[in-house]
């Protein structure tokens, strides 16, 4: 989780709003309107996408969990 944090200071402020306004809705169950997929391979991850950036997160029985956020390059979706 530290990695997101990090990469949430080092975005874009207009950037890092946006996200954080798409993941509340998400979070209360309005997803109208956003760009999310969900990723080839996993039962319970998602991808958020707002321009260049990306926010992973997972939809899990305990609730919603980001598990990444950054700008979308050749590393982004590697770890999952």
């Amino acid at each position: 989780m530290d990695k997101v944090r990090k990469a949430f200071r080092q975005a874009p402020p207009d950037v890092a709003r946006k996200v954080m306004e798409a993941y509340q809705c998400i979070c209360a169950g309005d997803e109208t309107g956003l760009d999310i997929k969900k990723m080839r391979g996993h039962k319970e991850m998602y991808r958020l996408r707002i321009g260049n950036w990306r926010l992973i997160y997972g939809k899990f029985k305990t609730g919603n969990e980001i598990l990444s956020f950054g700008k979308r390059d050749d590393q982004t979706y590697r770890d999952f």
